[in-house]
């Protein structure tokens, strides 16, 4: 698991972003990576990461800002999206929200909620 977040008001030095992140999955690609908080910027990590397969992307933390999962759904594709609550930080029902108001198939829903995370870790 990989955390990245590209604040507005610039990172800490060392700070991962999630080019960073798609630059390691690029370069390792047998290595599966988790990058927690889809990057910060939402909208730019699905961009950025999007031709790196082996590269997954969890919506913990953060607002629950309309278009989240749709935006990473477009790119990534729904199998590559895993729920994430960030608690204690964040309330569970508020992240499950970004999941939930997302006019998802039941079936893109379950994945997202677990199914691609036991997938991707084999459990």
């Amino acid at each position: 698991m990989a955390h990245a977040w590209l604040k507005a008001t610039g990172g800490m030095t060392k700070e991962s972003t999630s080019r960073h992140v798609a630059n390691l999955g690029a370069r390792y690609p047998e290595l599966k990576l988790w990058m927690a908080h889809c990057g910060g910027r939402w909208e730019e990590a699905a961009r950025v990461v999007s031709n790196v397969p082996n590269l997954a992307v969890d919506i913990s933390g953060g607002e629950p800002e309309d278009g989240i999962v749709q935006c990473l759904r477009k790119h990534l594709g729904p199998e590559r999206i895993f729920f994430g609550s960030d608690a204690p930080g964040r309330s569970i029902a508020v992240q499950m929200s970004k999941v939930l108001n997302a006019g998802l198939p039941e079936a893109e829903q379950k994945m997202i909620l677990g199914e691609n995370v036991r997938r991707w870790l084999r459990v």
